[in-house]
């Protein structure tokens, strides 16, 4: 028995880690989130007495009463039987069944004024429904999009800190040999920090916005969530925020400032070719 009991719980364990680990797409999620959320599940019972009293209406209006009884006595006691002048014991059992039926023929519209109500209150609380569902989706829509755009920056700007070290490396080896001034390390060396600080700021926005996404979708805070990603591949350019200029520019200078050494010292190779036009005099 203990050791079926530990395969179930490894069972459900793995499961459950499988789900944890499972992509999430903007599809999922926003199902999710309508699965889950306690806003619409309070409209939908809303919806369901809506429904009862819209039914409740059309019984009263077109249904007739009928109404049934039932009665029953018993007596008993003793009398004298002036005859024989003695007590005489009697006992009587009495009952009856009674059944009407009824139904109203005109009561002031009433009848029909509360079937009206009772179908536009349904309609109402179906629209309202569907109302919440698109706030919800919009909501969700909106937080998957940051999220996707502050994990696709954070991945940007590690490839560029990347290269903005290795470019810095190579600025130090160039000091070494003296083709560059302590200066200029230094200025890298400040733009690679400050590389560092706009990495660790996208990975932080990163981090509110999926916790913005588990709060509309009601997700465990305690469990992963991770998303699809691949609706940014095909952008093959991201328009960054103001705040990262300085860090494309000096990427840029770096950049072309290795260029440049690159083509000063790898040889070159030429070949010229002329041809001389002999001048005719007349």
């Amino acid at each position: 028995m203990t050791r079926t009991t530990a395969i179930a719980a490894g069972l459900l364990l793995s499961i459950s880690l499988l789900n944890a680990q499972e992509v999430m797409t903007l599809k999922d999620c926003m199902e999710y989130a309508v699965n889950n959320s306690a806003k619409i599940k309070i409209q939908q019972a809303d919806i369901d007495d809506a429904r009862i009293a819209r039914r409740d209406a059309v019984l009263r209006a077109f249904t007739p009463e009928i109404s049934a009884g039932t009665h029953a006595h018993s007596n008993f006691g003793r009398s004298v039987d002036p005859e024989t002048n003695t007590y005489v014991s009697t006992t009587s059992f009495n009952n009856g069944y009674s059944i009407s039926g009824g139904i109203t023929l005109f009561n002031g519209f009433s009848a029909v004024n509360n079937m009206k109500i009772t179908k536009t209150a349904l309609k109402m609380g179906i629209r309202q429904e569907e109302l919440i569902k698109d706030d919800l989706c919009l909501a969700i829509m909106q937080a998957y999009y940051n999220a996707v755009y502050c994990k696709r920056l954070a991945e940007i700007l590690t490839s560029r800190t990347e290269t903005a070290r290795n470019v810095l490396k190579l600025a130090k080896r160039q000091e070494e040999l003296g083709q560059k001034g302590y200066a200029e390390v230094i200025e890298m060396e400040a733009g690679v920090a400050d590389c560092e600080f706009l990495l660790i700021s996208a990975k932080n926005r990163y981090a509110d916005a999926i916790l913005t996404l588990k709060g509309l979708m009601f997700w465990p805070i305690e469990q992963e969530l991770s998303i699809d990603t691949s609706i940014a591949e095909a952008e093959t350019a991201i328009t960054l925020a103001p705040e990262y200029e300085t860090f494309a520019n000096f990427m840029t200078d770096s950049s072309r400032q290795t260029a440049l050494h690159l083509s000063a010292t790898s040889p070159n190779a030429s070949i010229i070719v002329t041809r001389e036009c002999p001048l005719r005099r007349s």
